[in-house]
């Protein structure tokens, strides 16, 4: 058992010194992407999403849920970390051997050609990103948090250079497929220089046992959750237009993006975290619960204002090509609002060893999830995103069942401390709107709604509310 110091020091420092690497980090695949943007077309993005399922789902066999299995295990052993790293090698070269000789088909399928080299190219991915799962794992149990980010940094910068050039020169959907090889290539580099520990011929039969144990309901959970997050591609791709698709992975890549920094800054850490304190059940429940406090206090208000300045961002800097994605900016950011506050409540049923609990309510959500995306298909790809993203909230719902019965919190005590959050980031927004509704420049209206919603929010979070969270990260305080 680790004592309450040690848990608010380690809090402290994975999340609020990481925040700032994690952000940088991040930030470079905005820009970069953002750059990429600008000089390519939606239908470049629209192949690359109609073939993310393929390598999402591989991706899930290949880890198996063993990386949250190492990370759950206190007593880990070199033997352990090693019988991992062979399975996971091994299922990583079948399924890549599964997905080049399915090319053809995937491309008839989607009737577009350029698809078998696309998917062939694109499926290295999954053997390269094999050789660093157990590095990766490692790095995260022990908080490296700092390691981490500086891997990111150096993998985005790198393989975004290098993809911009590409673009630049002309070689279209080639770039983005660049980008993600260099980016797998060069994070296995990276993570097998930063970390100490490296695979012997050993192999344990206990070890596979526990780590399927609890791995292999990760992997259903994981199966079903790739499924469900990429049939809206599939639909949108096969019955509709790349076009179609690319605005449509556009918006919602760009609504979760910043939620997405947040959960890597301080959502990650909530598993290990608590994961340390499984002995101790009151004090991981403390934390958990303060953890989707933070949550909630750092999200609502990115997501209310990437909604309200969606269009001028999409205008500005993604160019008018672009402004059919700015409705669906707008749509998923009601699913963004919860993502964050939806890991740390899966994070606790691993924390507790219930990746039972992990399953069912995977089972429960998706089978609900994929009723409706095929009920929904014949309406068109913005009733689609409407429908995804409303979903969203039935999820945070089930997920939130399924927490409180490990807590023991009651859904009041979960769920009033978010009503002054979001009462103030309606406030918020409508200060921003106000405050660029004359205004013609898209670049005025971000630096100026921008301005005007950080000290609203502030405003009335910290005066109006007097929430205590907003005392504690301006005052930098521990989160336990």
């Amino acid at each position: 058992m680790i004592e309450s110091e040690s848990v608010s020091h380690k809090t402290l420092r994975t999340s609020l010194w990481g925040a700032v690497e994690k952000i940088f980090a991040m930030g470079i695949q905005f820009v970069v992407s953002l750059v990429l943007a600008r000089f390519l077309s939606p239908s470049d993005y629209g192949i690359i999403a109609m073939l993310t399922v393929f390598i999402s789902i591989s991706g899930q066999l290949v880890t198996c849920g063993f990386g949250n299995a190492l990370i759950r295990k206190i007593d880990c052993r070199s033997i352990d970390y090693s019988t991992a790293f062979f399975f996971n090698i091994s299922v990583s070269l079948l399924c890549y051997a599964i997905l080049f000789l399915a090319a053809p088909s995937v491309a008839r399928f989607y009737n577009m050609e350029i698809l078998c080299p696309v998917m062939r190219a694109c499926s290295l991915c999954i053997p390269i990103g094999a050789l660093s799962i157990v590095q990766d794992a490692i790095l995260q149990k022990n908080l490296e948090a700092k390691k981490l980010a500086a891997i990111s940094t150096s993998t985005a910068t790198i393989a975004g250079l290098v993809a911009i050039y590409l673009a630049y020169v002309g070689f279209g959907v080639w770039a983005l497929v660049v980008n993600q090889l260099l980016c797998g290539f060069l994070r296995v580099l990276f993570l097998w220089v930063k970390t100490i520990w490296y695979p012997k011929w050993e192999y344990s039969k206990e070890s596979m046992n526990y780590l399927w144990n609890f791995g292999s309901k990760m992997l259903l959970t994981g199966l079903i959750s790739s499924t469900y997050a990429n049939i809206y591609s599939i639909l949108i791709g096969k019955f509709y237009n790349s076009r179609s698709l690319g605005l449509f992975n556009r918006g919602q890549t760009t609504a979760i993006l910043l939620p997405n920094i947040l959960e890597g800054v301080f959502v990650r850490n909530s598993l290990p975290i608590m994961a340390q304190l499984q002995d101790d059940r009151d004090r991981m429940i403390h934390v958990y619960s303060e953890f989707i406090k933070l949550a909630c206090f750092l999200n609502f208000p990115i997501v209310f204002l990437v909604a309200m300045l969606a269009e001028p961002f999409v205008d500005f800097v993604l160019t008018d090509k672009w402004l059919g994605c700015v409705v669906f900016i707008q749509i998923f950011s009601i699913n963004a609002l919860l993502s964050p506050a939806n890991s740390v409540n899966l994070n606790l049923l691993q924390a507790f060893g219930r990746s039972d609990y992990t399953l069912k309510a995977e089972i429960i959500k998706k089978s609900m999830g994929f009723l409706l995306a095929f009920a929904l298909l014949p309406l068109g790809p913005l009733y689609l995103a409407i429908g995804s993203s409303s979903f969203g909230i039935v999820a945070y719902t089930v997920n939130l069942y399924y927490a409180k019965k490990l807590s023991g919190l009651t859904y009041r005590s979960q769920l009033l401390p978010m009503l002054p959050i979001l009462l103030s980031c309606a406030g918020m927004s409508a200060c921003v709107f106000f405050s660029i509704y004359f205004l013609e420049s898209s670049l005025l209206k971000l630096i100026v709604g921008g301005a005007v919603g950080v000290v609203a929010y502030f405003i009335l979070t910290y005066y109006v509310f007097k929430l205590d969270m907003a005392k504690k990260v301006l005052k930098l305080r521990q989160l336990s």
